[in-house]
């Protein structure tokens, strides 16, 4: 007869169940499960069980993954080393030509690097893979325009073995600084003649645009000195404060953390005063194209008129000739004293439409002295009040890439402004502080359009837009209480210097500042300032002036 053994009964006393794992049991690894979980075929021969996707996750466990048996190295293998995680691209089974234009909109953002525009001809770049090119993990919702062009950035100038660095500034730590109260601008000295506005432009509109006149750029444009010390009236005003510099400057340091392209100021310390200056080959007074734009213009993908440094050209070409086409011809309104600058055998009607303001504010114990330029004279239609203006100039140079201004402007006129502030930011934030330290009423805009995408020298103008400097400012989200502090900022780092020559430079490919302590005799020749970009502006000019 068979024995019959009694198992032996664990006594939990604490709650119920097994005291102990049963050594045959133990490290087994132990998958759990709901008790709602649908229960699957063993084995389908069929193929038929999944083939519905609706009902693909029908008999998935509600824990979701099978982890648990997933097999893991016990040794530390530190000799092992990522070479590529990249995904690779798969392929769609529907091809594009049998869904058109709308497959490709779809599939813009399935990953890989898609370039294709959507229903606003808005691009989203995607460089990483991944789910879509709008949303990016690493650079925000709409990604940093910094990091998407992943070209490296030859620095504005080229940096000397026997240079120092001093300091470094981060664009973050300026962010966060704040003036409580806003500088006024007092007049010191003013010089020059302007011409009043045209408000015959303010009426133009894409469907009777008008053609950019190239008499314009026939006229004098050397109304002022290149730089600060060469100027004579801010000699002549050393003694009424401590800080030195031009309207270009001021707003590139005001703006520099919205900057791409790289650039550099030169800093004079003589005594207890403080120079801001630039080389007399710098690019820091030239119009900027895309400067803030997910795809900015390279010399890698352009090349002939498109060509970085042609836009730039074309750009500040434009800007001239519109600055001077709108106004008035012969209603002169003289400032207070006759510009020392021109030669006063020249005739009035050659020479550029051009006021300065030399305007003293005070940021905290310092004095700063400025030259402001002003480019035409407005009026108040309902009080006949007159002030000053500023007027400059946005041209289109790829319909593709703007969506077509001469279609856009007269439906989206905001879309138009909202993706020039997005391309262009660091230039529009130029401009608004310009206009805010020259004390002008009105900021005139200008939409300018190539004739032919293939021609760079033939423009016409499509619509004037007006705004006032603080509306613009808060439109375009520039905090002008931020803008001053860091100009603040960057003049208390520099007075803290000794007596010297020192170089202001903004990283290529980094967004900071870096103070280089320079030789004395640096940049002091011509030639080693010697650059192309000058050859090419004259070049452009005469070949304008010619056609």
């Amino acid at each position: 007869m068979a024995e019959f053994i009694a198992p032996e009964i664990q006594d939990n006393a604490n709650g119920w169940g097994p005291c102990q794992v049963p050594e045959k049991f133990k490290d087994m690894p132990y998958q759990p499960f709901g008790k709602t979980d649908r229960l699957g075929k063993v084995s389908d021969w069929t193929g038929a069980t999944y083939t519905d996707r609706k009902y693909a996750n029908k008999y998935t466990s509600t824990f979701a993954s099978n982890h648990q048996y997933t097999y893991y190295y016990e040794d530390d293998d530190t000799s092992y080393v990522l070479v590529d995680n990249t995904k690779t691209r798969s392929h769609s089974r529907f091809p594009f030509s049998r869904r058109g234009q709308r497959a490709r909109s779809a599939w813009a953002g399935r990953g890989g690097n898609n370039n294709w525009g959507n229903r606003d001809n808005r691009q989203w770049n995607n460089n990483r893979g991944g789910r879509g090119g709008r949303w990016n993990s690493r650079n925000g919702r709409y990604g940093n325009r910094r990091f998407m062009n992943d070209k490296r950035r030859d620095a504005s100038v080229k940096v000397g073995d026997d240079w120092t660095v001093l300091r470094e500034i981060d664009f973050s730590q300026l962010a966060t600084l704040r003036m409580n109260d806003l500088p006024r601008g007092e007049d010191l000295y003013t010089c020059g003649s302007v011409e009043t506005y045209d408000s015959v432009y303010d009426r133009i509109t894409p469907k009777n645009e008008r053609p950019m006149k190239k008499s314009a750029a026939d006229r004098n444009f050397n109304t002022c000195a290149d730089t600060t010390t060469d100027d004579p009236i801010i000699r002549e005003s050393r003694h009424k404060g401590q800080v030195f510099a031009t309207d270009h400057i001021m707003a590139t340091l005001m703006t520099a953390g919205r900057s791409v392209i790289p650039w550099d100021i030169i800093v004079r310390r003589i005594g207890d005063k403080l120079f801001f200056d630039k080389r007399a080959t710098s690019s820091i007074d030239k119009i900027s194209v895309n400067e803030t734009a997910n795809d900015p213009p390279s010399e890698e993908n352009n090349t002939g008129i498109n060509d970085p440094r042609n836009l730039t050209l074309e750009a500040t070409y434009v800007n001239k000739v519109f600055g001077q086409q709108c106004l008035k011809q012969g209603e002169w309104t003289d400032l207070s004293n006759k510009n020392p600058y021109i030669d006063p055998g020249m005739k009035k009607d050659r020479i550029a439409s051009a006021g300065y303001r030399y305007r003293k504010w005070t940021l905290g114990e310092y004095n700063l002295v400025a030259r402001t330029t002003v480019d035409a004279v407005v009026q108040n239609k309902k009080t006949g009040a007159k002030g000053f203006a500023i007027v400059r100039a946005l041209n289109e140079w790829d319909s593709k890439m703007t969506g077509d201004w001469r279609k856009k402007l007269e439906q989206q006129p905001g879309a138009v402004l909202a993706t020039e502030m997005k391309n262009n930011n660091c230039k529009l934030a130029k401009w608004t502080c310009q206009a805010v330290m020259a004390g002008a009423v009105l900021m005139k805009i200008a939409y300018i359009s190539r004739n032919s995408q293939r021609n760079n020298r033939e423009h016409s103008v499509l619509q004037v837009s007006q705004f006032t400097p603080s509306q613009f400012a808060a439109q375009m989200q520039l905090q002008l209480e931020n803008s001053w502090a860091v100009l603040r900022a960057i003049i208390h780092e520099c007075m803290q210097l000794s007596q010297g020559k020192y170089l202001l430079l903004k990283d290529p490919n980094n967004q900071k500042l870096i103070l280089y302590s320079i030789p004395e005799d640096t940049f002091s020749s011509s030639e080693d300032e010697s650059s192309d970009d000058d050859e090419d502006e004259e070049d452009s000019d005469k070949e304008s002036r010619k056609k």
